[in-house]
């Protein structure tokens, strides 16, 4: 005799792990936008406030962290004058839920991909970093680092066979690197520690194709490492996926499976590298100069560059499944305008 489909839309594990903590419930809708797994808008039958689940598709270690992270964040955060949600109940094992899982308090307001004023709109994002940077440091673990293991695209067009031999000497002498566990699309872990645990010296072959100067100034800034006196809250995954808008202002900040401490360049490099890669490096170049007059503080260049170098070529498939249709996508620009941001990053460090 077939299965009935359960009429609240839910998986039966997730269903029966939700019922004792929220009562009755049903499927709202599917968030979209989401590329790690599942995010669920999810209705209580009590009239109590609606929530999101965020399923996690898989089980692997770094996936349970993401959630034990995010658990810990918000619980950390619970007093913090932010938008944020609150954590209604974890299962980072998945051994209850049938997956990894957070519950979390949902907030109103919709992510904007195509703003009507895009200057005042960096501006808003920029006040709203500074805004997060400034709350007291929790007691909260180092922010991950990842790194991409690809640094082809920094080649400058048709210029890059005819540089490749060179690109291969003169990278090289920047010092090997080895390549992180992931890319920002699916960021596994790595361990937290100096600029060489985290990815920033790179293989030379990595980056035959690459112009010679700018990978090897690129490299040598980027793996720098921060002081770790300047750490403060950063959200780890800053950027405009991630916050929500009501009435032309911003409503809340989203997804902090990666919130930790680290250097305030590495929030500000992350929202810089995806303001690049939807928009232009003007905008990426703006939200800096708006991020440090909001906050009256200097960004450290080598971790925000270390951030910026995050690119790589899968950026121009998985970020259109992001947009949803929501905005147009230029994947074939991506690169190009990534690199540009490095170059006048680069510039304005001296």
């Amino acid at each position: 005799m077939p299965t009935t489909a359960d009429p609240t839309g839910l998986d039966p594990a997730l269903l029966a792990w939700l019922r004792p903590l929220l009562g009755e419930v049903a499927l709202v809708r599917p968030l979209i936008g989401g590329i790690t797994g599942q995010m669920l808008h999810v209705r209580r039958a009590d009239g109590g406030p609606d929530v999101v689940v965020r399923r996690w598709s898989g089980d692997e270690d770094w996936r349970r962290e993401m959630v034990r992270r995010e658990a810990d964040g918000l619980r950390a955060l619970a007093g913090a004058d932010l938008p944020l949600p609150s954590l209604v109940a974890a299962d980072p094992d998945g051994t209850l839920s049938g997956r990894p899982t957070t519950v979390t308090t949902f907030l109103p307001g919709a992510v904007e991909l195509d703003p009507p004023d895009l200057r005042a709109w960096v501006r808003e994002l920029a006040a709203m970093l500074a805004r997060i940077h400034a709350v007291p440091a929790p007691p909260l673990g180092p922010c991950e680092l990842w790194a991409s293991s690809d640094l082809g695209w920094l080649a400058p067009g048709d210029e890059a066979g005819e540089s490749r031999e060179a690109g291969e000497a003169e990278a090289a002498g920047a010092g090997k690197i080895e390549a992180g566990e992931s890319e920002a699309a699916d960021p596994g872990k790595i361990e937290a520690g100096d600029a060489k645990a985290a990815g920033l010296r790179r293989d030379a072959a990595s980056v035959h194709a690459a112009d010679a100067g700018l990978v090897r100034a690129s490299l040598e800034l980027a793996a720098r490492a921060p002081d770790p006196a300047r750490a403060v809250l950063c959200h780890g995954d800053y950027q405009h996926f991630n916050v929500l808008w009501q009435g032309g202002e911003i409503s809340a900040v989203v997804d902090w499976p990666t919130v930790g401490l680290a250097d305030r360049g590495l929030d500000v490099g992350h929202c810089r590298l995806n303001l690049a890669v939807l928009f232009s490096a003007d905008a990426a170049m703006r939200f800096l100069d708006d991020y440090e007059q909001q906050s009256g503080v200097t960004v450290d260049p080598a971790p925000d560059l270390q951030r910026l170098l995050n690119f790589g070529p899968n950026w121009p498939e998985f970020i259109p499944l992001q947009v949803d249709g929501r905005a147009a996508v230029d994947g074939p620009g991506m690169a190009g305008r990534v690199r540009e941001t490095i170059q006048r990053t680069l510039r304005r460090a001296g």
